[in-house]
């Protein structure tokens, strides 16, 4: 900032799709996301970048994590496949087998299993599901987007959103990014 004395950032926390739309928009001059841009919206970018384009600059590694709340269980096991068979509504009790089978020995409740995932386009979502459709592709039938696509689950908004939702209530489960947690 002491080499442009008059220059001024305001920050704004919003998702990484309402950040592109608003840089490809023209009404931010720089915007973050988890995910690259897309060749369509490099395109649109040109459109407001006089003489030049959005471009990619890799900065951070955003980790992701998958948080619950099941009361008495303090720790959990889960894989690939039963993480997309509990986000595509193919697993819907914590004592299911598959989840049993992972976790010998825990007092897994016959209890609900209520999903969480980010209301609004988010670069976590698309690479959460990215890894969904890599490692459990028999369990995942959905292409990695940002915008969720897997049926079920209850949407919040923002991670902070999906935080709270999840602690709120026994039997949750959630998709959030770690660096928010």
């Amino acid at each position: 900032m002491a080499a442009c004395k008059d220059a001024q950032i305001n920050y704004k926390s919003s998702s990484s799709g309402e950040g592109i739309v608003a840089f490809t928009q023209g009404t931010v001059a720089f915007a973050g996301s988890d995910s690259p841009l897309k060749p369509e919206q490099v395109a649109d970018s040109k459109k407001v970048c006089t003489g030049g384009q959005g471009i990619n600059l890799p900065m951070v590694g955003g980790p992701i994590a998958i948080g619950f709340h099941v009361e008495g269980v303090d720790s959990l096991v889960l894989d690939a496949p039963s993480l997309a068979k509990i986000f595509s509504g193919k697993i819907t009790k914590w004592n299911d087998e598959a989840i049993a089978k992972l976790n010998p020995g825990a007092k897994l409740p016959d209890l609900a299993i209520q999903a969480f995932h980010r209301s609004e386009d988010s670069g976590t979502t698309e690479n959460l599901t990215k890894y969904l459709s890599a490692t459990a592709k028999a369990d995942w039938t959905y292409a990695p987007a940002k915008k969720w696509a897997a049926p079920g689950g209850q949407a919040a908004s923002g991670s902070a959103g999906v935080a709270a939702q999840v602690k709120q209530t026994n039997g949750r489960h959630r998709l959030l990014r770690a660096l928010y947690a």
